[in-house]
């Protein structure tokens, strides 16, 4: 019996699938506050806006309300300075800092307004006091609450969901931490200040150590800027300066030799 001939395949008028595009995610590239996702309600929705994907021009649409072109602006500002990726928290404390005062928690449990003018013999200027703010918050030093003010962090977890230790609490005492003369501000910059600030934390080794924890901030110091800074510091008075006169916690000075 003859074999029967397979009938010929009809062609396939199925396109081919292009193959997945695969997409770069920078999520808190290096901003610690990212990487720990702190608790609150606050802090649940996140904003992914790489600052590579802004071209700086704003829709010309009638029907935006300034509303909404303020708070592009706002995500436009905020997406480098969180690494590319921001909580909620970050847009609610910008606008907090619109009123030039950041109303802070106090180990007391009271509020108080931290005014940039008192800060050193000029003051900070107001783009100055809002960046240096936000560095803070990237760092995972302070956290906002929904009430409206922040708190400072005097521990943080080494992962998500872990313990968070803020100022005021019996734990805080037992967290290595770092004091800084406040006649500093009469002479260094906030720039130095925060290298003064890591030269004077208990877990910084050396000067060399400064540097590198300087360098591992998202863009903000190429490593001769932060070499320069870390030297400059090292050559003022301010790196092992103990018992400040004005300091509230002068029993717990961290410069202090202790057994």
């Amino acid at each position: 019996m003859p074999k029967k001939k397979p009938k010929p395949r009809k062609p396939s008028t199925t396109r081919p699938r292009p193959p997945a595009r695969t997409r770069t995610r920078t999520r808190g590239a290096g901003c610690d506050l990212s990487r720990l996702r702190p608790p609150g309600a606050l802090y649940r929705d996140w904003y992914d806006v790489p600052h590579a994907d802004w071209d700086g021009t704003l829709p010309d649409d009638p029907r935006l309300s300034e509303e909404a072109r303020d708070l592009w602006r706002r995500l436009r500002t905020l997406g480098p300075r969180y690494g590319g990726s921001f909580p909620q928290a970050a847009v609610v404390l910008d606008m907090m800092l619109d009123d030039g005062r950041l109303p802070v928690m106090q180990s007391d449990g009271g509020i108080s307004f931290f005014d940039p003018g008192a800060f050193g013999p000029a003051g900070l200027s107001g783009y100055g006091f809002r960046a240096s703010v936000h560095q803070l918050h990237a760092a995972a030093a302070l956290l906002v609450e929904e009430e409206g003010y922040v708190r400072l962090v005097a521990g943080r977890p080494d992962h998500p969901g872990g313990r968070w230790i803020h100022q005021g609490e019996p734990e805080a005492r037992k967290v290595p931490s770092t004091c800084i003369p406040t006649q500093a501000s009469d002479e260094l910059s906030v720039e130095q200040l925060a290298a003064l600030a890591i030269l004077r934390h208990p877990a910084t080794r050396s000067p060399e150590d400064a540097v590198r924890k300087l360098l591992a901030r998202p863009d903000e110091f190429t490593e001769r800027q932060a070499r320069d800074l870390v030297d400059a510091v090292v050559a003022t008075e301010w790196v092992d300066a103990k018992g400040c006169d004005a300091c509230p916690v002068a029993e717990h000075c961290t410069r202090e030799d202790r057994p």
